[in-house]
C-alpha cells in the first residue's frame, strides 16, 4: 500500500503526462520519498556497523526508481566475513556495471570504442581527468572507459553516490561529444536505448524547427531595439522549450546545456554578447542535418538527475523576480512578449531546479495549455483550450485540484487556489498562475 502511495505521489521523476505515453523532460532524482530516505539512512546505518554487504544493499535500492527500472543487483554471501555483489546502472545511453567484495567497490562505464591509437585523443582524455574528483577515464583494451573505485572500508554511501554520478553523468555527456570530434571511435554500450515511434519523431522534428523559427522572427526586431532582455527572454524560452517538451538526447542536448551554460556563466560578457552566443547555438541546431535529428530523439533510462533539489524559498524568489519583470513589459510597447515570459518562466524552472511534484506537474500543465497544437498532435483528447482559444475553466480547474489532491498525502500543506486565477485573457491568467506558485508551501509532515 505504502508503495503505491509514494508512487502516486511522486510518479516518475522525468515527467510523464497523465494522458500521453509520451515523456517529457529530464530525469530528476531530487525529492526522493520517504521510502528512499529511509534506505539512505539505513546503509549509512550499516556502513558504520561495518555491515558492508547490506549497505550496499539499501544503498541500490536508494537509487533504484521502480518506473525508470534503471538499477539491478545481485550477489552472494560467502561467509561471514565475504560476499560478491555484481550491479548495474542505467544513465541515459550509457551503462554503468561493477561489483563490490569485502576488499573493494568498483563502478565502470565504458564511454567509446577506439579502434585505433590517436595522441590527440589521449591527451583530451588526460586533460579531462584533472577535472575529476572521484574517477578517471582509462583505456581498456580499444575500449575509452571511466572508472570509480574505493576501499570497501572507505565506501560511504555519500562516495558511492558522489562516484557512481560522477563517472554515470560524465560518460552520458562525453560520449556524443568524443564520437563528434574523433571521428573514427564507435559508441559503445547502448542496446537499451529505444528507439521512438517515427510519427513522434516526425512531430517533434516539425515542432522543433517551427520553435526556432518563431524565435528567430520574434529577436529580429529586437535585435534592432537593442532590446538585450527581451531577446534573451526569446532565445532561452525558445531552448527551454525544446528541451522539455522535445527532449532531445546526444549533440543537441549538448549544446542546449552549452547555451545555458553560456548564458548564465560569469566571465564578464554583456547580455548582447551572451544572446549572440546563444542564437548562434540556436541557429547551429536549426541547421542540423535530418539524420542528426533522427538520431537524437530516442527514450533513455537515467539514475542521476542533473538538476540540484530546490525549495520552497528559491522557486518563490525566481518566481517574484520574473513576475516584477512581467509588470515592467505590461508597460511597454512589448506587451506582445508576455506569454514568452510566461513560457520561459515554466521552461527554466523545469529546467534548472529540481522541482518538488507538485510545482513540476503545475508547470508542465502551464505549457500543456499553452502548447495545445502540439500536445493535441502527439495525441492528447482533452479540450483544456476551446475552439474559440480560451481555456477551458472547468476541466483546468478541475485537473489543478487532481493534483493537489494526489499530493495533500506527503505536502500536507500544499495548496492552489483556483478561484484567484484570472481567466479574462492568457496573459493573466500565466500571471495569476504563477503568483499563486510563488505562494506554495512544501512543508512534509
Amino acid at each position: 500500500m505504502l508503495k503505491r502511495i509514494f508512487s502516486s505521489i511522486f510518479g516518475n521523476p522525468q515527467v510523464a503526462d497523465e494522458e500521453l505515453s509520451v515523456r517529457f523532460g529530464r530525469y530528476s532524482d531530487a525529492h526522493k520519498s520517504p521510502e528512499k530516505h529511509d534506505a539512505w539512512d539505513r546503509a549509512i546505518m550499516h556502513f558504520e556497523q561495518e555491515n558492508y554487504l547490506q549497505s550496499y544493499i539499501e544503498f541500490f535500492h536508494y537509487l533504484l526508481d521502480d518506473e525508470e527500472e534503471n538499477v539491478s543487483f545481485s550477489f552472494e554471501e560467502k561467509g561471514k566475513e565475504d560476499f560478491s555483489l555484481r550491479f548495474s546502472i542505467y544513465q541515459g545511453s550509457k551503462q554503468i556495471q561493477g561489483y563490490a567484495n569485502r576488499q573493494e567497490f568498483v563502478g565502470q562505464v565504458r564511454v567509446a570504442i577506439s579502434p585505433n591509437p590517436n595522441l590527440a585523443l589521449h591527451r583530451k582524455l588526460m586533460e579531462m581527468n584533472y577535472e575529476l574528483i572521484y574517477s578517471a577515464f582509462s583505456l581498456n583494451d580499444d575500449a575509452i572507459c571511466m572508472r570509480f573505485t574505493t576501499l570497501t572500508e572507505d565506501g560511504f554511501p555519500g562516495k558511492l553516490y558522489n562516484g557512481l554520478r560522477e563517472i554515470a553523468t560524465r560518460a552520458d555527456q562525453q560520449d556524443d561529444l568524443l564520437l563528434e570530434e574523433f571521428r573514427d571511435l564507435k559508441s559503445a554500450d547502448d542496446p537499451h536505448v529505444i528507439a521512438l515511434a517515427p510519427s513522434e519523431v516526425a512531430i517533434k522534428k516539425h515542432y522543433f524547427h517551427q520553435w526556432l523559427e518563431q524565435a528567430f522572427e520574434q529577436a529580429k526586431p529586437l535585435w534592432a531595439e537593442n532590446a538585450d532582455g527581451a531577446v534573451s527572454y526569446v532565445l532561452l524560452n525558445a531552448l527551454y522549450k525544446i528541451d522539455y517538451l522535445l527532449t532531445p538526447e546526444g549533440t543537441i542536448l549538448s549544446q542546449i546545456e552549452q547555451a545555458h551554460q553560456n548564458f548564465f556563466s560569469k566571465d564578464g560578457s554583456t547580455v548582447n554578447e551572451k544572446n549572440k552566443q546563444v542564437e548562434k547555438i540556436l541557429k547551429n541546431l536549426y541547421n542540423a542535418s535530418d539524420e542528426e535529428l533522427n538520431n537524437n530523439f530516442y527514450a533513455t533510462k537515467s539514475t542521476f538527475g542533473i538538476a540540484k533539489p530546490a525549495y520552497q524559498q528559491k522557486i518563490a524568489q525566481f518566481l517574484n523576480s520574473q513576475l516584477k519583470a512581467i509588470q515592467w513589459y505590461q508597460n511597454s510597447a512589448q506587451q506582445h512578449l508576455i506569454p514568452v515570459i510566461l513560457e520561459y518562466i515554466a521552461g527554466y524552472s523545469l529546467f534548472n531546479f529540481g522541482l518538488p511534484s507538485p510545482t513540476r506537474r503545475l508547470m508542465h500543465l502551464y505549457l500543456r495549455l499553452s502548447n495545445d497544437e502540439f500536445f493535441r498532435e502527439l495525441g492528447s483528447k482533452k479540450d483544456f483550450v476551446l475552439n474559440n482559444k480560451k481555456l477551458n475553466k472547468v476541466l483546468v480547474q478541475q485537473h489543478i485540484q487532481n493534483i493537489v489532491k494526489s499530493e495533500e498525502s506527503y505536502f500536507s500543506k500544499f495548496s492552489f487556489d483556483t478561484q484567484k486565477l484570472a481567466y479574462k485573457d492568457d496573459n493573466l491568467f500565466g500571471i495569476s498562475y504563477f503568483a499563486l506558485l510563488a505562494l506554495a508551501d512544501y512543508t512534509t509532515e
